[in-house]
């Protein structure tokens, strides 16, 4: 297998960080998500609603073991993928500090007792996407507690972009 589209996330802590592809075609949002064990609910999980019928998400890290090797470390990791490139509209990958504890709902990281929780996670991206590959070394910060009802709509303080781009009519792709 190796898809035209593939974003990844990785990171070390043992929280739930969540990859969001927010697609918008003629001001229609759709988000797909990839996370460990339980995404937010306003997530679309299953990709080939937004994506195509060769789209697909995947995760690594729910138990020790089942982490990702990648330059001599172990890290949990999120997938989105395409296996053709992915359909007309503008695209925006982010990574949300979504919780301290990995498929648990939106815990914040002062809340935890039995061990330190970071207020900020480092993580790696990876985006390749019609035979190019870009990559990013960034972090999110714990920035504002959201109640379940405010859901995605206020995670910005808790987000950080990784890449946009376009998909235009016959395949033709712009980075930003």
């Amino acid at each position: 297998e190796n898809p035209q589209f593939k974003i990844g996330l990785f990171w070390e802590e043992e929280v739930q960080l969540v990859l969001r592809l927010r697609r918008t075609v003629a001001n229609e949002s759709s988000i797909v998500c990839s996370c460990i064990n339980r995404c937010d609910r306003n997530c679309i999980t299953d990709p080939t609603k937004v994506l195509g019928v060769t789209a697909g998400v995947e995760s690594y890290g729910a138990t020790e073991v089942e982490k990702v090797l990648m330059a001599g470390k172990m890290y949990n990791a999120a997938y989105i993928k395409v296996n053709d490139l992915p359909p007309r509209g503008s695209y925006k990958a982010e990574a949300t500090y979504w919780s301290a504890k990995k498929g648990n709902f939106h815990v914040a990281p002062l809340s935890v007792s039995e061990r330190t929780v970071p207020d900020e996670v480092p993580f790696i991206a990876l985006m390749k996407i019609d035979k190019r590959v870009v990559t990013s070394r960034k972090s999110v910060k714990w920035q504002k507690d959201v109640k379940l009802t405010d859901a995605f709509d206020h995670l910005a303080e808790n987000s950080k972009n990784l890449f946009q781009f376009d998909v235009a009519g016959g395949g033709q792709v712009s980075l930003h």
